[in-house]
């Protein structure tokens, strides 16, 4: 995961950062794909904890018509 430099920075002085991402899984021999929507996860140096929420999509994918 990379972490702009400015939240390492904001994270030093005792500050709090956020980051929120998609994370898209997919199986080259499967037809289904796994969806991660949004976690969030909050970074606060005093406390060190880490709050996410997953939201799971699974969708079928169609194969290409010829």
């Amino acid at each position: 995961m990379a972490v702009p430099s400015g939240v390492y920075s904001l994270l030093l002085s005792g500050g709090e950062a956020s980051l929120v991402t998609k994370v898209v899984e997919v199986d080259r021999n499967d037809t289904q794909a796994n969806v991660r929507d949004r976690p969030v996860m909050t970074i606060n140096k005093t406390a060190a904890y880490v709050e996410y929420a997953l939201t799971y999509l699974r969708a079928q994918r169609r194969p290409h018509a010829l």
